[in-house]
């Protein structure tokens, strides 16, 4: 692109980079406004379980940028950072294209943080944004067809089996979904919902550690047991891998796997690597 003058570049479309972003253009500002992000669409994060469910629907939930940004000043590039210039103020991306700014606004997120789990890159879904919900719907329907079809007593088991790692809000709040929505949809195609069981493993033996909310563990306890489906919960259980049909963990020093057809990740995340390079003093 050509240079402009005094623009102010925007890294990441999530909550701080679209509302900055939307925020200067209300007001108005003088300088020209780019906004980049490597998707086209933003997530709304706390309503991806009603993605998830299909209470809401994708243009609720995960909008185009382009639809939020029409008739603001906002440019809105769709491509991933590659690299940041900070002494000479340009941003390059992985289209070849380099933008110089006069201010950078550096609201890149997070990403999955998997912890070098063997398989969990691979084998383990996560829950972040818009398209993985909708992956996991997709997922989780599938499973529920294949079950209903398999003659293999074992083969059912582990198909309506769903492991969700990692005890904080978003796995807590996914377990407490998939206990309420699982027998609906089982129990629409025809199947038992009894034969279902969702497990939510945990390193500690302490749901919601080190949250702000750690408080209400008992009744987050209390919560996830009274669902259609009661929420099993495994504890004191570090993963140790991620196979295609189930997870790897030890409990005392003893080695287990639990079985399981679908496996979603919740169990952390990380900075941007991207910010991890950068010459800024913590």
């Amino acid at each position: 692109m050509q240079p402009t003058s005094h623009p102010t570049v925007i890294l990441g479309g999530g909550f701080v980079g679209l509302f900055t972003a939307l925020h200067l253009s209300h007001q108005r500002y003088s300088h020209p406004i780019i906004l980049i992000d490597q998707s086209d669409r933003f997530s709304f994060k706390p309503l991806l379980y009603e993605l998830l469910s299909g209470e809401l629907h994708s243009h609720q939930v995960y909008p185009r940028y382009q639809e939020i940004l029409s008739g603001t000043q906002v440019e809105f590039v769709q491509d991933k950072v590659r690299s940041i210039d900070l002494h000479q103020q340009w941003v390059a991306t992985a289209s070849g294209q380099k933008f110089n700014y006069h201010n950078l606004v550096l609201a890149l997120g997070s990403k999955t943080n998997f912890f070098d789990t063997p398989g969990a890159m691979q084998y383990a879904m996560p829950l972040t944004s818009g398209a993985e919900a909708i992956a996991l719907r997709k997922h989780l329907r599938y499973c529920l067809h294949l079950a209903l079809q398999a003659t293999d007593p074992e083969r059912r088991r582990v198909l309506l089996t769903f492991a969700v790692l990692g005890a904080g809000p978003a796995g807590i709040e996914l377990a407490c979904t998939l206990g309420d929505l699982l027998p609906i949809w089982y129990s629409d195609l025809g199947g038992d919902p009894d034969e279902i069981e969702i497990v939510l493993v945990n390193r500690s033996d302490d749901i919601l550690k080190g949250d702000i909310n750690s408080h209400l563990r008992c009744t987050v306890q209390r919560s996830l047991k009274s669902r259609a489906i009661p929420v099993t919960l495994l504890f004191n259980a570090a993963v140790q891998a991620v196979q295609p049909d189930g997870v790897e963990y030890r409990k005392h020093d003893m080695p287990h796997f639990l079985k399981a057809g679908t496996i979603v990740w919740t169990a952390g995340t990380a900075p941007n690597p991207l910010l991890m390079d950068l010459p800024i003093s913590p």
